[in-house]
């Protein structure tokens, strides 16, 4: 449940329904799993200063410049079918 929690991010209202337990059951699963993770050591993140030893600089670039877009002319003949008169 804590795996699909984290890998997905599914609402804990989702997994309540999924594996059938209360919403407090999947909260207090979660929590526990989070903790005993912390607690082992093995899966800790390093803190900010380590962030903050690091000197070499990365730089990412990222083209955002616009491009145009064909879009279909809105006409009578292209609109909904409830805006056509269709006789059949």
């Amino acid at each position: 449940m804590t795996l699909k929690y984290l890998r997905q991010y599914v609402t804990q209202k989702e997994l309540a329904f999924e594996f059938e337990v209360g919403e407090a059951t999947v909260c207090n699963t979660i929590r526990w799993v989070e903790d005993t993770l912390i607690k082992d050591g093995s899966f800790s993140l390093p803190g900010k200063k380590v962030l903050l030893e690091d000197d070499s600089i990365e730089v990412v670039l990222v083209d955002v410049t616009e491009c145009p877009v064909e879009r279909p002319q809105k006409n009578k003949e292209n609109g909904t079918p409830a805006k056509r008169n269709v006789t059949r």
